[in-house]
Parts: C-alpha cells; sequence; structure tokens
C-alpha cells in the first residue's frame, strides 16, 4: 500500500536510484576484474566523498567544515592507491577509474534513496528498487557482452543476493529511513578490509607496502571525515 502512496517525483527519484545502482553495479564489478580486490573495495567505499559533494545541496544535510582535513587524508589515499597502479606494482589504473566511478554511482543511488522513500515502508520499496534495477541491466545485456554463467557462477551469484544484497544492502535501505546517507556510509568502512582478507584467503591476493598504505590511508580519512562530520571527533 505504500507503493501505492508514492507521488510521481518519488517514482522518478526511485527509477535514478535504480539507475546509480545498476551503474555501479556495471563499474565497480568491472573493476575487479582489472585492478586487485584490495584497491577496488577501498576506492568505491570514497561514496562518502560524493555523498558530501551533493548532500548540501540535496538533501540539505551540511558538512561541518572541520571534516573536510579528513577528505583530504582520503584522497591522498586515493591518489597512493592510483600510483600503485601507474607504476605497475599491482592493478592497473583503469580498474581504479572504474571503482571510483563506482563510487560515484553509489552515492547517487544512496541520496535519490533516501529522497524517494521517505514517506515508504522500506521492504515494499526494496523489492521495487531491485526490481527496476533488475530490468536496467536486463537492457543493458546487449551492450555488455551478453549473458554467459557457469554453474559455479550461479551459486557465486546465489551467495551474493542472499549475503550481500538481502542482509546488507537490505539494512542500508531500511537504515536510510532513520539516520542520514552519511552515516550510511560510515558504517560501509569496514568492508574493505574484509574484502582484503577474503581476497587474501581466496584468491592468494597480496596487498603490495604502497597499495596497503593507500588503503588504509583512504580508511583513516573516511574515518577522519565521517566521524567529525557526525560530532563524532574533537
Amino acid at each position: 500500500r505504500s507503493l501505492r502512496r508514492m507521488t510521481r517525483t518519488q517514482w522518478l527519484w526511485s527509477l535514478a536510484a535504480s539507475g546509480f545502482l545498476a551503474v555501479h553495479y556495471l563499474t565497480w564489478m568491472t573493476s575487479l576484474s582489472a585492478t586487485s580486490t584490495f584497491a577496488s573495495v577501498a576506492l568505491v567505499c570514497t561514496q562518502p566523498l560524493f555523498v558530501a559533494a551533493v548532500s548540501g545541496w540535496l538533501l540539505k544535510e551540511r558538512i561541518p567544515r572541520r571534516a573536510l582535513p579528513g577528505a583530504v587524508v582520503a584522497l591522498i589515499g586515493a591518489a597512493l592507491i592510483g600510483l600503485n597502479s601507474i607504476t605497475g606494482q599491482s592493478g592497473d589504473i583503469g580498474g581504479d577509474v572504474l571503482a571510483l566511478l563506482g563510487a560515484a554511482c553509489m552515492a547517487g543511488h544512496w541520496l535519490c534513496n533516501r529522497y524517494a522513500r521517505r514517506s515508504v515502508d522500506a521492504e515494499p520499496f526494496a523489492l521495487l528498487l531491485y526490481a527496476q534495477t533488475a530490468a536496467i541491466l536486463a537492457l543493458a545485456l546487449p551492450f555488455t557482452g551478453g549473458f554467459c554463467m557457469t554453474g559455479a557462477s550461479w551459486l557465486h551469484a546465489l551467495g551474493l543476493a542472499a549475503g550481500c544484497t538481502i542482509l546488507g544492502h537490505l539494512m542500508f535501505t531500511i537504515a536510510l529511513g532513520k539516520v542520514s546517507a552519511t552515516v550510511v556510509s560510515f558504517a560501509i568502512l569496514g568492508e574493505p578490509v574484509g574484502a582484503m582478507l577474503w581476497s587474501l584467503l581466496f584468491f592468494g591476493e597480496h596487498p603490495t607496502p604502497l597499495l596497503l598504505a593507500g588503503g588504509a590511508t583512504v580508511l583513516v580519512g573516511l574515518a577522519l571525515y565521517l566521524g567529525r562530520s557526525q560530532g563524532r571527533c574533537p
């Protein structure tokens, strides 16, 4: 019933949120084949910086100036990751750029998402969002090489759907109705650490010292930025 109460503007924002999410999946997942898992996840977690770039205008959520040094630190970390790729130590600069584009699209998704579902229950809205995203990705298939998956890939995809989408993304969608987009972005900071551990365990990926330094700098900068923007740091 809550979906029936959505205004035309909310429907348009939901379509925009789905579009951003679809492009996020396309760019970020493609980046994983071009750069290391740790670099890709660390860069895609810079989405709070993109959120901040437009949240003051779109959601009227102003970011305190004391949080800006954290943003600078995070950008330095992103530059170190790019330097790691440019110098040929690991990864590829193209993959790094795709990961950053994925971060920008995810930020757009969260912002449009929160605006669209301010008066809509989370569960039906999440189903609507995923259905629209799936439709957009299906329409993009002819332009992205078609669809081909092995049996093992289907199992992995089901794991992603159950573990990451249902348990992870749905919880963030619910949270957006209760807290700011910045707080939701703050909760995602633990993702690169988990990604590094899993990629080391399953794929034998060993990050270079420069990549570790860049990733750690990104996380410290984001933690400082988001903590101060929420008044959690002095």
